[in-house]
């Protein structure tokens, strides 16, 4: 793609903003840059054609514009700029790649996958660009020298809603839960957001789905029974750190994509026994003087089921702490929800501003404590044998976001245990 002294716009200046910015001038590339607030306030070495998203009518017509997932596709701002092709940071990123892509979605488990799987291709002897959703921007990479043997990318469905060319080689959608419902109306539309990293694949691919996913693609499609998943007999799991069904599911896609690229049996078992998970993702932080898991991750309520699930144990007491930023939808806990909290924790605390939300829906099932901030729990911990803080909801209403709360956990949880 030649943009050389086309006009593109970078509309947001998150990272993947940022990336798309810098990848835009080093093509030679005309980049205006809008997002909210004073521009004077981004922090970016670019400093010129920079708009307020409220300025947006002061815009000359763009050849291009790479929008940021944060932003839907329907936003304000680009009300007069209809005609214009809309990009996200990963489809611009793919026109300028030379090197095989594997992609990974999902609704839960995608960052422990990529990174599982990632050190198993490292393990084997290959060098791979970690990144996408996780950590790194797309656009970093082809930035610079590309000089890897595969990008292995996370994605959501954000990112997805607006690729247009992008093929992965090997792919996979781990689950889906309903999420996000400040954006989709119902988990159909975000399934279909999430299919779309397979809609340009051919026959030459792979892509492993859930068995009742629906898919449009011309590639290779595996179903996966997430119920039923049977980990190659030939890989030992007595080092496997990782806890619960889900984390098993989430080894056995690495396991099967792995095998499909041809990676070492040696090097996928040297990752097996060494990983020692994600930061924030059901992460074992202590087990004195009681254990603690710290799943600040959790913005959904399937995904702190999971959670619950994974860390309980039988004969031991499980308090549960959630809540957080109230969004306006899939905020309530449903009967098998309910049942499911009552079945494994003995008591659970509620904070944030779904504090009062949670407390009405839970009372009368089981004990509630209506600690409001993650400080007051440490208050009360008597009678508990295991913490888990998985939120379900999102962090903005307390912390900046959710590595900052699950950072202020930890530290909490450091605090208590020296006083004890």
């Amino acid at each position: 793609m030649d943009i050389k002294g086309k006009n593109i716009l970078v509309f947001g200046v998150g990272v993947s903003g940022i990336a798309a910015i810098n990848l835009a001038k080093q093509k030679g590339a005309n980049v205006y840059v809008m997002s909210k607030g004073d521009p004077s306030s981004w922090n970016l070495d670019h400093k010129e054609n920079l708009y307020n998203q409220d300025d947006f009518s002061k815009l000359i017509e763009m050849d291009l514009i790479i929008l940021s997932p944060g932003i839907p596709r329907d936003h304000e701002a680009l009300s007069l700029q209809k005609s214009v092709p809309i990009i996200s940071e990963i489809e611009f990123a793919y026109r300028y790649c030379q090197t095989p892509i594997i992609a990974i979605t999902g609704t839960n488990g995608k960052t422990t996958t990529v990174s599982l799987l990632g050190e198993m291709i490292k393990r084997s002897g290959k060098k791979v660009f970690v990144g996408g959703n996780i950590g790194t921007p797309f656009c970093d990479y082809v930035y610079g020298h590309q000089d890897a043997d595969y990008v292995l990318l996370e994605l959501s469905s954000f990112q997805l809603e607006s690729i247009v060319d992008f093929k992965p080689q090997s792919a996979a959608v781990l689950n889906i839960f309903a999420n996000h419902g400040e954006r989709y109306t119902d988990i159909s539309e975000y399934a279909k957001a999430k299919a779309r990293i397979a809609m340009n694949m051919d026959s030459s691919g792979m892509i492993w789905v859930p068995s009742d996913f629906e898919i449009s693609t011309k590639a290779q499609v595996i179903r996966v029974n997430l119920e039923g998943v049977e980990i190659d007999s030939q890989f030992d799991l007595s080092h496997f750190k990782l806890v619960g069904k889900h984390n098993l599911q989430n080894l056995y896609f690495c396991i099967e994509m792995g095998k499909s690229l041809g990676l070492s049996h040696h090097g996928m078992q040297d990752a097996i026994d060494h990983f020692k998970g994600v930061a924030h993702r059901i992460e074992f932080v202590t087990d004195s003087p009681l254990k603690v898991y710290n799943d600040a991750k959790s913005t959904n309520l399937d995904a702190t089921m999971v959670a619950v699930k994974a860390v309980s144990r039988a004969g031991e007491k499980l308090a549960l702490i959630m809540g957080g930023q109230l969004r306006g939808s899939g905020e309530d806990l449903n009967a098998n929800y309910i049942q499911q909290l009552k079945s494994y924790c003995s008591k659970v605390y509620v904070i944030g501003e779904a504090c009062a939300h949670l407390k009405a829906q839970l009372e009368g099932d089981l004990i509630v404590e209506e600690a409001q901030t993650l400080n007051n729990v440490f208050k009360d911990l008597e009678e508990v044998d295991t913490l888990l803080f998985s939120p379900g909801f999102p962090s903005f209403d307390q912390f900046k976001n959710y590595a900052h709360r699950g950072d202020v956990f930890k530290e909490l949880v450091a605090a208590y245990s020296k006083q004890k």
